[in-house]
């Protein structure tokens, strides 16, 4: 099966990162997210952190980390994630 995205033409955003939610979505809302970022700089953000880590980034409530700073896509599979992150960041 060809890549649905090659399909229509889009460009991928770059650097991309999709990771599934280490939560399934509790927190975040989404079983996959989708960043317009280098792995090493997701790796740093507290979506894989401690319950109430995690938790107070996807409130607005950590110290550290400004979610309003992350564009983020979302979705139940990979490729709804990275076009929710092409929608967001036309919006940008």
């Amino acid at each position: 099966m060809k890549n649905p995205f090659e399909l229509i033409n889009i460009k991928l955003p770059y650097p991309l990162c999709i990771v599934e939610d280490r939560y399934g979505g509790a927190y975040s809302s989404a079983r996959f997210l989708a960043f317009n970022m280098n792995p090493y700089s997701v790796q740093e953000l507290p979506i894989n952190a401690s319950d109430i880590d995690c938790e107070n980034f996807w409130n607005g409530k950590d110290k550290d980390y400004d979610i309003n700073d992350y564009i983020i896509g979302k979705g139940e599979t990979p490729e709804e994630a990275v076009w929710n992150l092409i929608l967001l960041l036309q919006d940008k």
